[in-house]
């Protein structure tokens, strides 16, 4: 029992270092509110704000489309390009082997 009113009253000491701190951020962010409602350039403002947010948003999403669209497309030239280098080789092999037996007869 004495055990937890000393961490109660430590507690109690906490609180009382936070409560101010606490208060007057409360003060500022009400301040704040209050100067928003007041003022009607700055709830367009806001209202500006959150357009260019979805506007950047949408762009965004176009983007990362657009995106993974040409990186589908860089695969598939990736895998041609793996073709064309293996039959380029094989051709040249081919050839090499070719002109060694026509030497040889």
């Amino acid at each position: 029992m004495a055990l937890a009113i000393a961490g109660m009253a430590k507690l109690l000491g906490q609180l009382t270092i936070l409560i101010p701190a606490t208060d007057s951020l409360v003060r500022g962010l009400s301040e704040a509110v209050s100067r928003v409602r007041q003022n009607p350039s700055a709830d367009r403002r806001l209202q500006d704000l959150e357009r260019a947010i979805e506007l950047q948003v949408n762009v965004n999403k176009s983007l990362s489309e657009q995106l993974h669209i040409i990186q589908s497309v860089l695969a598939k030239v990736q895998r041609s390009f793996k073709v064309l280098v293996f039959l380029m080789t094989a051709s040249i092999a081919l050839a090499i082997v070719a002109s060694l037996l026509a030497f040889w007869k």
